[in-house]
């Protein structure tokens, strides 16, 4: 028997609903990607740097580590 709502080491249904999200976001975004990195880098160095970095930790402590970095 299978639970469409698979919970545990994932949920599929949370998976198919982040696979749609990032599609769509990339069908309608994807092309301006180099200027979202630019902008986001900006942000980084701007007068909300410091609250972008505290957000950042405080979701590696929930566990929304990103991939490929610690």
């Amino acid at each position: 028997m299978t639970d469409k709502n698979q919970h545990g080491e994932g949920s599929y249904e949370g998976t198919r609903e982040y696979d749609e999200r990032t599609k769509e976001f990339l069908d309608k975004k994807g092309k301006d990607m180099p200027q979202l990195a630019r902008d986001a880098a900006d942000a980084l160095d701007g007068p909300e740097g410091d609250a972008l970095r505290k957000a950042e930790e405080e979701a590696k402590d929930h566990g929304g580590e990103t991939h490929g970095q610690s």
